[in-house]
């Protein structure tokens, strides 16, 4: 609602679209699968979703991200190589409303940004919508 005040954003009428981007850094507390921790933001959104969605529509919410880190089940909790970064994507960018996505996120070793993605299982890259983001000018 702040973003809409904006006179920058304003400009753009109703058509203007949001993201709800949250960024976990300390580890989850506990080694979880992947499959879990996709379930629990599952909850979470639909959750969300049933009890915000009238808002979420009105504001155009159209794209929710979490980016949580977390322990490698069986590695030493020690060691920086035991942990992994998952990014959760609900969006509705790709078709259909609120679809959940989860990718493998690889960081760079000097910047720690991110290098890219990649689907549970797979060694290939994925694209991702957010790969580069939007600014609003002045």
């Amino acid at each position: 609602e702040h973003a809409r005040l904006d006179p920058r954003v304003a400009r753009h009428g109703p058509t203007v679209t949001g993201r709800i981007f949250l960024h976990m850094v300390p580890l989850l507390p506990e080694p979880m699968e992947a499959d879990d921790v996709m379930q629990r933001f599952k909850e979470a959104v639909n959750a969300h979703v049933g009890q915000h969605g009238s808002q979420m529509l009105r504001l155009c919410v159209d794209e929710i991200e979490v980016k949580v880190r977390r322990h490698l089940q069986g590695a030493p909790m020690c060691s920086t190589a035991a942990v992994d970064t998952l990014r959760l994507s609900s969006s509705s960018l790709r078709g259909g409303y609120m679809k959940m996505r989860l990718l493998h996120e690889r960081a760079d070793p000097i910047t720690g940004g991110p290098e890219d993605w990649r689907k549970p299982g797979s060694h290939e890259q994925a694209l991702a919508s957010y790969h580069k983001s939007l600014s609003v000018g002045s």
